[in-house]
C-alpha cells in the first residue's frame, strides 16, 4: 500500500488511546466566548480554538488563537 501525504508517518501511525489520555479538553468562558481549552495544570490553559465568537474580530485577539497559554484561578 503506499500512502502519498505530507503528514509525518508518526501522526498518522500513532497510539490513538495513547493521545485521548494525555489530552483532554474542556469548555470554558473567557471573556464572554466559548473556548476548547486543553488543562496544562490546575493555574493553566491552552487555547485549542474558540467554539463561539462574538465576532469575526475574535478570531485575530492574541488571547484567543490557538496555542495561547492563559492563566485561570478556576475552571
Amino acid at each position: 500500500m503506499t500512502l502519498y501525504t505530507v503528514i509525518p508517518e508518526e501522526e498518522i501511525f500513532k497510539n490513538e488511546s495513547q493521545e485521548q489520555a494525555q489530552q483532554i479538553f474542556h469548555e470554558m468562558v473567557w471573556e464572554g466566548r466559548l473556548l476548547l481549552v486543553q488543562r496544562l495544570n490546575d493555574d493553566y490553559v491552552r487555547v485549542e480554538r474558540i467554539l463561539q465568537p462574538c465576532g469575526i474580530q475574535d478570531f485575530l485577539h492574541p488571547a484567543f488563537q490557538p496555542g495561547t497559554v492563559l492563566q485561570i484561578n478556576n475552571m
